[in-house]
């Protein structure tokens, strides 16, 4: 009797071990689940020690468990068989497709083949590169820059600081330009929001004047733009600019404040130093050209920022004014921005904030024309 027992305990135990096996297993394939249901049933009287064979002996098998991943194997090695073999099929099927076809055909549907898949390796980077700037917004020419609120110090800090600045803006700009060609055209401009909520507006422009023209000539008429930028843009947006402006009469370097007010009673604040310079050649471009570099001032004692009453702006700029490369005759002007607007804290709405980025955009193309009708206007060609 307790032999009895035992056996039909110990057969429970075994069928209780399969329904849990079977039940790790659900996930698989239809066809694998058919094959270990019956691995399963001859697992289950093989593991039974109270069961024999037809000729009375006992038998020692491996787990159910070991089973099923032996046969998992050999259908994944069957399987990798097959799609080998249907490449293969796929491979010859074009290849007398093509054969049917004229060379020139057969050419043209390759270069198709591979230019597509040119445009969308670049468009692969172009994401990456997008999803970088959007992620870490960095300003390649970035830099603190401190001034306090004695006049002579002030003077003193950006006289220091415009060597090294005007070096730094010439190195960007050239290699942010090296592979356009800057006879023709070319305007680029990006805008996002950063994950803090800050927007950026990075925009790069190349204008080519091609006619014969000085370049110093031309630069002057840029910088002239540049300084009269308060009236330009207010007459063309609507708005109010106040600009305070200190700096020595050769306007080598200078600290500039902006203060714009927007219809709807909006402002925004931008302070930047000033930096520019006309050389007849440099180690880094040995050709005559202007240079003009703004940098955002971050700490000013005498002008400290004040974000909950106005908004916060921070630009950076590099313009360049050079001949045109080779024989050509005429000035290339080469202009390359990031202008930074902080999150609001001042309790504007969303709309005039919508507006204020608008703005931030459009400011840069009216300052733009603006220098261009100078030297359109004065060469005759306006």
């Amino acid at each position: 009797m307790e032999d009895a027992t035992f056996t039909a305990l110990l057969h429970d135990a075994n069928a209780l071990l399969t329904d849990v096996m079977e039940t790790e297993m659900t996930t698989k394939s239809p066809w694998e689940t058919t094959i270990s249901t019956q691995s399963t049933a001859t697992s289950e009287s093989e593991d039974d020690p109270m069961s024999t064979d037809d000729r009375g002996l006992k038998k020692k098998s491996k787990p159910t468990y070991y089973a099923r991943r032996d046969e998992i194997q050999t259908l994944q090695a069957e399987l990798e068989v097959m799609t080998k073999r249907m490449e293969e099929l796929q491979r010859a099927k074009q290849l007398e497709e093509f054969g049917q076809m004229d060379g020139a055909v057969v050419q043209n549907v390759l270069l198709r083949n591979g230019l597509k898949q040119t445009d969308l390796a670049l468009a692969s980077m172009q994401s990456i590169f997008a999803n970088y700037r959007a992620m870490h917004g960095r300003n390649p020419l970035e830099v603190h820059i401190r001034l306090s609120a004695d006049p002579t110090q002030r003077h003193g800090t950006l006289k220091a600081l415009r060597a090294e600045r005007l070096r730094e803006a010439t190195d960007f700009i050239l290699e942010r330009v090296r592979y356009l060609d800057v006879r023709r055209s070319h305007r680029e401009s990006e805008s996002f929001e950063l994950p803090n909520g800050d927007h950026v507006v990075v925009q790069c422009e190349v204008d080519a004047a091609r006619f014969n023209t000085d370049v110093k000539q031309v630069f002057d008429d840029v910088v002239t733009a540049i300084l009269h930028q308060e009236f330009t843009i207010g007459e063309a947006l609507g708005v109010t600019t106040t600009l305070e402006s200190d700096g020595p009469e050769d306007r080598s370097y200078s600290q500039s404040r902006e203060l714009t007010t927007l219809p709807d009673g909006a402002q925004v604040e931008e302070n930047k130093a000033v930096f520019s310079s006309f050389s007849l050649g440099t180690p880094q471009l040995m050709v005559p050209h202007g240079l003009v570099v703004l940098h955002p001032i971050a700490e000013d004692e005498r002008y400290p920022f004040q974000p909950h009453q106005r908004v916060r702006q921070d630009g950076t700029m590099v313009l360049l004014v050079c001949p045109l490369p080779g024989q050509d005759r005429g000035v290339s002007v080469i202009r390359w921005s990031h202008t930074h607007m902080y999150k609001p804290q001042c309790g504007i709405s969303l709309l005039q904030e919508m507006r204020i980025r608008d703005m931030t955009a459009r400011s840069s193309e009216i300052i733009r024309n603006n220098a261009l009708e100078f030297v359109l206007g004065r060469a005759g060609h306006a």
